[in-house]
């Protein structure tokens, strides 16, 4: 049974995670990984275990480096392993990927997260791969195509109820589980039944401290997901967040023990030019395209206008900062993003001539989208909406 006096040990006085004996870090290749995870036998067998364990191998061979890392690092933890998923890298793959293996070898596995969209996108990744689970939680909250694996808790579930059973039975014959996390911890079905081999939170790194750790009470080990570069946990109080508050458990686990980190690199979502600038603003220059045609992927436009005047735009690359075609006729319509600040005279003449009529003739400046930003030369558009022609809020009567 899971131990609360480890897991205070492991959160609160951060005492470093133990890992299995062994070490597959010198094995690069696929075929070598693939037999410290113990699944190889499983791939010999007949029925379903033997399908699921084939599939998997198959599969195995297409994943990178460091998500073959993640996975195995994650089944051989004795306490905790902390997945830093970045941007585009195939996080929920992965970790439905971790979660079929974890299936084959016998484990029961509570896959939890602080929306219900985050649950349910990780088990429609499982469904699609003709896994089976258990979903509960209020059933208008959970996706259409999850209700028939779904037991809904909206109205409470008593032990002492009629139906507690055959409920207790259903938790009881199903190694997947998912519920967010607010819903584990008032749920009686699982608070007074239900144990796991391992806990997994995405989105650990959106949770306050509190709401991560309720779920880990119920598993011998736990796998946090998530990325502390992005959005932290949402609080309101300033005295709180000056205590601490705004740290999630990922955050702090990660910072105490760096090693237990593995970091989700390679993007597949991003070419390289908007890779780029989330390495400038983010991520330091660790992530990588997962491919050459990652790295040169553009839009494909059916329909492109040259602009007939010569560019204003700033161009780095293919990285474009959209500021407003300059004519002498009319005023800018979105001045660069490192133009100098203006003065209050300046603003209010800007605001006059923008109140005035426009003029018959055409200006190259109202055709902003077709001319300076659907380019087949340009990957990439970053654009000042707020300065645009336009682009504020009207209201007539």
């Amino acid at each position: 049974a899971p131990d609360p006096s480890k897991l205070r040990k492991l959160v609160a006085e951060l005492e470093p995670p133990r890992k299995a004996v062994g070490s597959w870090e010198g094995c690069v290749s696929p075929a070598e990984s693939w037999e410290f995870l113990g699944l190889s036998h499983f791939c010999k067998r007949t029925g379903s275990d033997g399908d699921s364990a084939r599939s998997l191998h198959r599969e195995w061979n297409s994943l990178n480096l460091m998500q073959r890392q993640a996975i195995h690092r994650a089944i051989s933890s004795l306490d905790y392993q902390l997945i830093l998923g970045m941007p585009g890298t195939g996080k929920t793959s992965t970790v439905a990927f971790l979660v079929r293996c974890l299936r084959l070898l016998g484990k029961t596995v509570l896959v939890t997260a602080y929306q219900h969209s985050a649950v349910d996108n990780l088990l429609l990744k499982l469904q699609s791969c003709g896994e089976t689970f258990l979903r509960l939680g209020n059933i208008k909250q959970v996706h259409d195509e999850l209700r028939e694996s779904t037991v809904n808790t909206r109205d409470g579930m008593d032990d002492g109820s009629e139906d507690s059973g055959e409920l207790l039975a259903r938790v009881a014959s199903h190694q997947i589980i998912g519920m967010t996390c607010l819903g584990v911890t008032t749920c009686p079905l699982l608070q007074n039944h239900k144990r796991f081999d391992v806990c997994i939170v995405d989105e650990a790194s959106q949770l306050s401290q509190p709401a991560a750790i309720g779920p880990l009470f119920l598993a011998r080990s736990f796998v946090l997901v998530g990325d502390h570069f992005q959005l932290p946990p949402l609080v309101r109080s300033r005295r709180a967040q000056a205590q601490g508050m705004q740290v999630s458990l990922f955050q702090r686990l990660a910072d105490a023990h760096p090693s237990a980190v593995v970091r989700l690199c390679d993007q597949y979502r991003m070419n390289g030019d908007i890779m780029s600038l989330c390495n400038s603003l983010v991520y330091d220059g660790v992530l990588r395209c997962g491919s050459r045609a990652v790295r040169d992927s553009k839009l494909t436009y059916l329909k492109v206008t040259v602009p007939a005047t010569p560019s204003p735009l700033k161009r780095k690359d293919g990285l474009i900062l959209l500021g407003a075609p300059r004519h002498q006729s009319s005023p800018p319509a979105c001045p660069p993003l490192n133009a100098a600040p203006q003065s209050h005279k300046q603003q209010q003449q800007q605001q006059e001539q923008r109140a005035s009529p426009p003029s018959s003739s055409v200006d190259q400046s109202d055709h902003w989208i077709e001319n300076y930003v659907l380019s087949r030369d340009r990957s990439v558009v970053f654009l000042d909406t707020d300065a645009v022609n336009g682009g504020g809020e009207s209201r007539s009567g």
